[in-house]
């Protein structure tokens, strides 16, 4: 009688270690489909913020390239002018020579001498 009495003792503990867990098994569970849940948002969260700061960069690097062909352009537009300024002034004393040289032949004398008329 004393064994059996042991026996159900140890059964009913074993029952109640069992039901414990099995409240336990449970409340982890849902607390792993709601970590569950959590996680899958957040992932959603990040995946959304890795596309936009992927946008931002192509955006960026879109906008620097821009630039550098604007500057480009700029810098042959600004090398043409001063080429055009060069070649102009170049025409202009071409066609002036300087007054400290003497109008004349290319003979190296100085201008035609004209013969006085006596």
């Amino acid at each position: 009688e004393e064994e059996e009495e042991e026996e159900d003792e140890e059964i009913r503990a074993l029952k109640e270690a069992r039901d414990s867990l099995e409240d336990e098994y449970e409340l982890m569970k849902s607390r792993a489909e709601v970590q569950a849940t959590e996680l899958d948002e957040v992932k959603a969260k990040l995946d959304e913020t890795n596309e936009r700061l992927l946008r931002l960069q192509q955006m960026q690097t879109n906008h620097e390239d821009e630039m550098n062909a604007l500057n480009l352009k700029f810098g042959i537009a600004v090398a043409s002018v001063i080429l055009l300024l060069v070649h102009e002034v170049y025409l202009f004393k071409r066609k002036r020579p300087s007054r400290k040289r003497k109008q004349g032949g290319g003979d190296g004398g100085g201008g035609k001498e004209t013969k006085k008329k006596t």
